[in-house]
């Protein structure tokens, strides 16, 4: 082997070995600043805390607790556990494909927050280390400050502030994957890569995938435009052969995108079917001229010590104070052409009116308006943001003394800017600080400038000695000064790396500072709650559940007193009703908010309350997990004790209803009215449907006496929407007394419309209106008084109603009895599938506590029936009289449709990888063969000016069919212009 080639690769190694250490040093930094967070935070494995906070805390650890304990198909299609039954694979798109779920399963469950802990973490490191990878490799350079900046995009605001959307942060590190595998792609290079980063983003996470992918499309868009296309000879293209070289590109960029995202059709087209039947789809409207915050507010949320924006306000979109240097840099760098700078402006201009536009919004939220949690893609503006700076830095030629001055006027201006976007005192007692640590950085960097330039000038004197006129000779003495000038370059050269070094330190200190001052914060930063805790109701709740469970030859279901999350049923593994999640089914949803449910988060949430046996056993709940060991209190009667013991108390209701029961076709009639709630009156308005009679097993109770202090009282109207109470002296609280006279024993119901707040107390004891529209207050002996008062402060008017009913035990045996004659009586069950008899007494209408999504089919005697929606939701189908065979099969709807496509995709990304391989072995043996045949040096590549003769620039067209040069970054791509 030659000299030269062992040159080359040795080279070429000692840069990948460059290249490996640069993305570890960005990982490692990124990620020991995290652990300086978490030990101040004392977080797992680092304390006893944990980042299960708001969301995470409450629904998304349940699921992913679920998502491990299942397995099998059926279990993967379909889930029992909340919203009375749910799509689980649109459920596990939006919330369980992370990629470090994958062995979720594997982790025992005492480590298993932990585990969430580090993966959160390690996520942010893999961003990071993801953002140098692309970065290096797009603009071709190794300078240290890009290291910084892709630091800056690992902390960066978004990172703080929605670590605990565990099921967001995989877009961290995939979409630099993402453009990577573009940028080789658009250089001809294979397209597995972006196919294969592109799917997987989608994969992961429904939201951010879509994010992503909007991104990519704009960001190619972008980059399309700025490429010139240049012939192997180096002409630029003109006329039909740029346009085809255009065209041949993008139609490349369509198709394999295309293909990406049909590689997930199994996954997408389930989701988009599911998404269109939730009440989160509705949320928010179209407004055009909605423009959510000013340039001031968004600049304001650039500087450091913002804290984190988890609810409502400016997306989160800090990445370091080096932004506010570096950005006009960019556009003030004389090496690149005013095109791209207006280009990339635009760029960036599309992605910050996706956070402020209202329709903008709609779209890269994947067509609906979220509810809350701004900016949910807003890591990728960010992105953006160091794209821009590490390009600006990556043309060090086109950095001068007067544009760094300029950046600098522009960069304090931005930040005084700042103050009219209502920053903290805070940040307005540190801006001076600020400003001048961005002179500090301007000036590192024009003694960077300054010490290359001189550098420069050094070698271009010590060139002119080495190569004299022809007519004279070398002198030693010149030599010398050669030698010395070539000396004072190469130490001129270090004080550039030096200074570019220290800058470089600068910068990151500051991010990682800011970064771990405002996630360590109590307030501002990253949230966390008490892992052990957390992890021994987990396993109460797990232990009772599954030792409570029907098992695979009955069917009923299970709910907890105080249930600890919003998604307890996963956290136990047992089939329950309440559900906080994206995906609740807008049926669902109003079925349970009419019957007075609870609601957390606006559409997206139903807070189960086990008070109401007639709700209980409808839904086929016969068991209640009381860990509050206070639900006999408010329960009356229609329970006994199952197990009593030092975790809970196990309650067994009496009358729980077959999961489907033939009811009279009245059922039909109801009408749900989820936003003019009276729990009890509705409840017996339906059970008297269901029966066909007016059973009134809920007896309304006249009060014996009714006082009012300090509130005049508006109480004319049936819908409770329309009365309420104001309050007349403004210094004084509202008060309103009834007194009610007990008959018997029965259990009594009591149901309210006060949503001010305040406080409902019953014989003294209070509870909180906010949070029961209803509760059963208990039984009582016959002649007992009970006094209601309402009392509310700094209130001067609200809703006002309130009523107690009876309910009549005796009439509910009576009914529970004919429901269970006439019952399903299970004989197999599995998530996907319930069989079993019913014996029905007569014609008639069968319904089910079974909600149906379009996925649900049944089958009578062996042939499919054609079924409707009961209480706007449940499953209903018609039998005639006599014994059933009964079966309920579940499909996911479009799964099927999408795994063909996704089948289909995946064999044309074959197909077109393998003929775009065999399409570059045709030039290649080509050009062998005439090189061999001419034997002839070829003449040497030129670079061709715009203005080039037209004859000769034809000619050189008409030779590239298949091949033309793209001119990036003052480098040349081949690219092949076929598949």
């Amino acid at each position: 082997m030659s000299k030269a080639p062992k040159t080359d690769i040795l080279k070429k190694n000692s840069e990948t070995i460059g290249s490996v250490l640069r993305v570890l040093i960005v990982f490692f930094v990124t990620i020991a600043t995290g652990i300086v967070i978490y030990k101040k935070k004392e977080i797992s494995p680092y304390g006893t805390n944990d980042i299960l906070s708001i969301d995470l805390w409450g629904q998304y650890f349940p699921m992913y607790r679920k998502f491990a304990l299942d397995h099998g198909f059926a279990k993967a299609m379909y889930n029992w556990s909340g919203a009375l039954g749910f799509n689980n694979w649109v459920q596990n798109a939006f919330y369980t494909r992370s990629l470090f779920l994958v062995p979720f399963g594997l982790v025992p469950f005492e480590k298993s927050i932990t585990y969430i802990d580090v993966a959160a973490l390690l996520k942010i490191g893999l961003g990071a280390a993801s953002c140098q990878l692309f970065a290096e490799y797009k603009f071709r350079s190794r300078s240290p400050l890009i290291m910084a900046a892709s630091i800056g995009y690992g902390l960066c605001a978004y990172s703080t502030a929605f670590i605990m959307q565990f099921m967001w942060t995989d877009g961290l590190f995939l979409a630099p994957l993402v453009l990577l595998g573009l940028e080789r792609m658009m250089e001809g290079r294979s397209p597995l890569m972006y196919v294969i980063t592109l799917a997987l983003a989608i994969y992961t996470n429904f939201y951010t995938g879509f994010g992503i992918c909007l991104f990519t499309g704009f960001y190619f868009i972008a980059e399309w435009l700025k490429k010139e296309y240049t012939d192997k000879n180096g002409a630029k293209l003109r006329g039909k052969a740029n346009i085809k070289a255009r065209a041949s590109l993008f139609g490349r960029f369509a198709l394999y995108s295309l293909i990406g995202g049909l590689l997930t059709a199994f996954i997408l087209l389930p989701t988009l079917k599911g998404l269109s039947l939730t009440e989160a789809a509705n949320e928010g409207h179209f407004d055009f001229s909605q423009w959510y915050h000013t340039l001031a507010e968004n600049v304001s949320a650039m500087l450091p010590t913002t804290p984190a924006s988890r609810e409502f306000g400016v997306a989160n979109i800090a990445v370091g104070l080096f932004a506010f240097l570096l950005i006009p840099l960019y556009f003030m760098n004389t090496e690149i052409k005013p095109k791209d700078k207006l280009i990339t402006g635009g760029f960036i201009g599309v992605l910050y009116a996706g956070l402020n536009y209202n329709p903008m919004d709609w779209l890269f939220n994947g067509f609906h308006f979220p509810n809350q949690l701004p900016g949910r893609w807003s890591f990728l503006f960010s992105l953006a943001i160091v794209m821009v700076t590490a390009n600006g830095i990556a043309k060090k030629k086109g950095i001068n003394l007067i544009g760094i001055l300029v950046s600098l006027i522009i960069a304090l201006f931005f930040t005084g800017y700042a103050k009219f976007g209502n920053p903290s005192q805070e940040k307005l007692d540190k801006l001076p600080y600020w400003n001048k640590l961005i002179a500090v950085f301007a000036l590192l960097m024009a003694f960077s400038v300054l010490f290359g330039y001189f550098g420069q000038y050094m070698d271009r004197q010590a060139e002119k000695l080495e190569k004299p006129a022809e007519d004279k000779k070398l002198t030693e003495a010149d030599e010398k000064s050669a030698k010395l000038y070539r000396a004072k370059a190469g130490g001129l050269r270090f004080l550039a790396f030096l200074t570019s070094l220290l800058l470089t330190v600068a910068m990151t200190e500051e991010i990682c500072r800011n970064s771990v001052y405002v996630a360590a914060d109590d307030e501002k930063g990253i949230l966390v709650s008490d892992m052990d805790s957390f992890i021994k109701v987990s396993e109460i709740l797990y232990k009772y559940g599954t030792k409570y469970d029907s098992g695979s030859d009955d069917f009923y279901r299970i709910e907890a007193n105080e249930g600890w999350t919003f998604n307890t049923a996963m956290l136990g593994d047992f089939k329950g009703i309440g559900y906080y999640g994206s995906t609740l089914n807008h049926g669902v949803y109003d079925l349970l908010r009419s019957m007075g449910n609870r609601v957390y988060a606006n559409n997206v949430s139903s807070v189960y309350n086990n008070n109401s046996l007639f709700q209980n056993s409808l839904f086929g709940i016969k068991y209640i997990i009381d860990r509050g060991r206070y639900f006999e209190s408010r329960s009356g009667k229609g329970y006994e004790l199952a197990d009593n013991n030092d975790d809970c108390l196990i309650w067994e209701n009496q009358t729980p209803f077959p999961v489907a029961f033939t009811a009279s076709k009245d059922i039909l009639t109801v009408e749900l009215h989820p936003d003019q709630v009276r729990p009890i009156y509705d409840q017996n308005e339906m059970l008297n449907k269901l029966c066909g009679e007016e059973a009134n097993v809920f007896g309304h109770m006249e009060p014996a006496g009714f006082t009012t202090e300090n509130a005049d009282v508006n109480n004319s109207n049936s819908v409770w929407n329309y009365n309420d109470f104001t309050r007349i002296d403004g210094n004084l609280p509202v008060k309103i007394t009834w007194t009610y006279k007990v008959q018997d024993d029965m259990p009594i119901y009591l149901e309210h419309n006060f949503t001010a707040g305040g406080q409902l107390t019953v014989n003294g004891n209070a509870f909180d209106p906010n949070l029961e529209k209803f509760r059963c207050i208990g039984s009582y002996e016959a002649g007992t008084e009970l006094q209601i008062e309402y009392t509310v402060e700094n209130i001067d008017r609200g809703g006002f109603g309130l009523d107690l009913y009876r309910f009549d035990m005796d009439k509910w045996n009576g009914i529970y009895d004919n429901v269970k004659a006439n019952g399903l009586e299970v004989s197999s069950f599995k998530n996907t599938r319930i069989k079993g008899t019913l014996n029905a007494a007569q014609d008639g209408l069968v319904m089910t506590s079974v909600p149906q999504d379009g996925g649900w089919s049944v089958y009578v005697d062996g042939k499919k029936t054609d079924n409707f929606k009961v209480l706007g939701t449940l499953i209903g189908f018609n039998v005639g009289a006599g014994s059933h065979n009964i079966e309920f099969r579940y499909h996911t709807p479009l799964f099927r449709t999408g795994l063909l496509i996704s089948l289909a995709a995946l064999a044309a990304l074959i197909f077109c990888l393998r003929v775009c391989k065999n399409g570059k072995k045709k030039p290649a043996e080509k050009k062998e063969k005439e090189s061999t045949e001419k034997k002839a040096p070829e003449p040497e590549k030129t670079k061709k000016a715009e203005g080039a003769e037209p004859e000769a620039e034809e000619k050189s067209q008409e030779s590239s069919e298949n091949e033309v040069l793209t001119a990036e970054n003052g480098e040349e791509h081949k690219i092949e212009l076929d598949i």
